[in-house]
């Protein structure tokens, strides 16, 4: 029970239709609250806790166990394998893949390759996060499938049906279809655009200030949204860097979804530098300025990205929950060193909102009393605490493993063909020219063609004919201050354009807004 509850229950006479009046009006109060309001004061859309503005940051792809299984009082086995940073490929986690790998809870469908973790010298910004605020190891992603479902549910509490990673949402063209699904698991087909409510239209209603910043189309979920797609587009930012120069400018949301750029990311094969500095930046942004005293900023990952998890996530319904995911929980309020057991999903961003500002759930996920509202993270009696300035890692550029994408019906040249020609393609994107430049087709080398400047680098395609049957195939690529063989004798998954693409990331430290 709430400290102005207790007050109310001990100083009100609670009779009659005054007492129902009373409760309902209290029912968003959190515990432990050091700033009671008057309940028959406090107006929708302002906090009722010390906590004013809200920041969400959502990273890409790694279980609980892979990066903190070894955190010392948490939930994680601690016992696998050291993963390399950058790790050597990105593994499957689509939707069948994910629910392969959860084998109806067994947790034992995973790829040889997914067990493997990181340590506190591998993510020590991370860390030192975890050791001062906040951590949840009972948190997980929303739904056992891939980034976009979990984007909206962060935003929704639900998906409104989306199944699949989709860049384009109420923008599609007209005749495109997505394979979508009911919360029961029921499969259909749809136009990806949802006419589900969403707590942006909550706070529109209430007054709230909001923005959601995404460079990446298949995260930005408002644009999945009917509504907000065709009424909110000044509070959708193409451009994550903008957060930082509203926070300087005095111009931070009450709200604010933040989404990386695609280099800092976390998402394997990236190395974690990239995406800690990204983090680090936007808490030393907030933590050197006015904002710190009455913020939260929570960071977590939006699905395991396939790598091994222990813990069986509840089924809450016919869609999830997916993978359990780190939840970083940063604030002058948060508990010192707290491990939260709580059970906790996307939607508890969403409903720790609710609570805080005295909003109506929407009635999904955020409605189930199951789900945690993260207000277990937070001591607001305590005195704050002050901020934790990191440095950022040294990151320097170098020739990376390339991010991979598939399109659907396209033809893996893994599984080969009676004498089809497959077409292997990378596009390279430094200046320099690469001194090897190779495909490697089971165990023999071919030089890749230099096919010339393409919209984003340098094309080098190898053609060939391959036989019916199985194939292998890696590439060796040099930048001219290292040798790189990718992916390490680890099957691609197939192509994005036919048959095949890759794309080499470069990536400075100066690059980082």
């Amino acid at each position: 029970m709430g400290l102005f509850m207790r007050y109310l229950l001990r100083t009100l006479p609670v009779i009659g239709l005054l007492a129902l009046v009373v409760i309902g009006a209290l029912r968003f109060l959190p515990i432990n609250s050091s700033h009671p309001v008057d309940a028959s004061t406090h107006r929708i859309g302002t906090a009722i806790t010390p906590i004013k503005h809200v920041v969400v940051i959502m990273m890409e792809n790694h279980s609980f166990d892979n990066m903190f299984g070894t955190f010392p009082g948490a939930n994680g086995r601690s016992d696998l394998p050291r993963a390399s940073n950058p790790i050597i490929t990105d593994l499957n986690h689509d939707d069948p893949s994910t629910r392969s790998d959860i084998d109806n809870g067994a947790m034992d469908g995973f790829s040889s390759h997914a067990y493997v973790q990181y340590t506190k010298a591998d993510i020590p910004n991370y860390w030192s996060y975890a050791q001062q605020f906040g951590l949840g190891d009972n948190f997980f992603s929303s739904d056992a499938t891939s980034s976009t479902p979990n984007h909206v549910n962060m935003i929704a509490a639900q998906t409104g049906g989306i199944d699949a990673t989709q860049g384009n949402g109420c923008n599609s063209s007209q005749n495109t279809i997505l394979y979508s699904m009911h919360a029961n698991g029921t499969p259909y087909w749809s136009y990806p655009c949802y006419d589900i409510n969403s707590l942006p239209q909550e706070m529109d209603s209430a007054g709230m200030s909001w923005r959601y910043y995404s460079s990446v189309p298949i995260w930005n979920a408002p644009t999945l949204v009917q509504h907000l797609n065709n009424n909110d587009k000044q509070n959708i930012i193409k451009d994550s860097t903008q957060f930082l120069k509203d926070v300087k400018a005095g111009n931070m949301a009450t709200v604010s979804w933040v989404t990386p750029t695609s280099d800092y990311t976390d998402h394997p094969p990236l190395p974690f530098q990239g995406g800690e500095n990204f983090v680090t930046k936007i808490a030393n942004t907030i933590m050197n300025s006015s904002y710190w005293q009455d913020t939260s900023i929570f960071v977590t990952w939006d699905e395991g990205g396939g790598f091994y998890d222990h813990v069986a996530p509840p089924q809450l319904d016919g869609r999830g929950l997916g993978l359990r995911v780190p939840l970083l929980v940063i604030s002058p309020f948060a508990r010192q060193g707290y491990i939260s057991h709580q059970l906790g999903e996307f939607s508890s961003f969403t409903k720790f909102i609710e609570s805080d500002f005295g909003l109506n759930n929407l009635g999904q996920r955020d409605a189930m009393p199951q789900v945690s509202n993260l207000m277990d993270y937070f001591d607001f009696n305590q005195p704050p605490q002050p901020p934790l300035i990191l440095n950022s890692l040294p990151f320097t550029g170098t020739l990376m493993v390339p991010l991979l994408k598939q399109a659907p019906g396209a033809v893996s040249p893994t599984q080969g063909g009676t004498n089809d020609t497959f077409t292997y393609n990378i596009l390279y994107n430094r200046t320099d020219t690469p001194a090897t430049h190779n495909v490697i087709i089971d165990g023999v080398a071919h030089a890749m063609n230099n096919m010339g400047k393409a919209p984003r680098g340098t094309l080098y395609q190898y053609s060939t004919k391959l036989s019916q049957g199985s194939h292998n195939f890696s590439f060796t690529f040099s930048d001219g201050t290292g040798m790189l063989t990718i992916p390490y004798n680890v099957p691609f998954p197939g192509p994005d354009v036919n048959p095949f693409y890759l794309q080499h990331k470069t990536i400075t430290a100066t690059a980082l807004p």
